[in-house]
């Protein structure tokens, strides 16, 4: 599913999306889940980039029924070792 800034705002996100913390830990977390910023974004342009991944996130959380920066923790905690199940 690609997530863009404008359907991020289609999938819960609005203008008030808090603005959370992304480093390298939370990067390879949602590498290895198989999302990528630029992919996501449609562009390589970082701010455009974070915007994505903010409203992103938040719409997950929502779906999910826990807040964005608990989210985050969780991926920052797993820094890249997820175990994706295939089956």
């Amino acid at each position: 599913m690609r997530i863009g800034p404008e359907r991020g705002l289609e999938r819960g996100g609005s203008e008030s999306d808090r603005a959370l913390i992304l480093d390298d830990r939370v990067f390879h977390s949602l590498n290895a889940l198989g999302w990528s910023s630029w992919e996501a974004a449609g562009t390589r342009h970082w701010p455009t980039r974070y915007a994505t991944y903010v409203s992103t996130m938040h719409g997950w959380a929502g779906a999910l029924g826990v807040t964005a920066d608990w989210l985050e923790w969780l991926l920052f905690d797993l820094n890249g070792q997820v175990d994706a199940d295939e089956s």
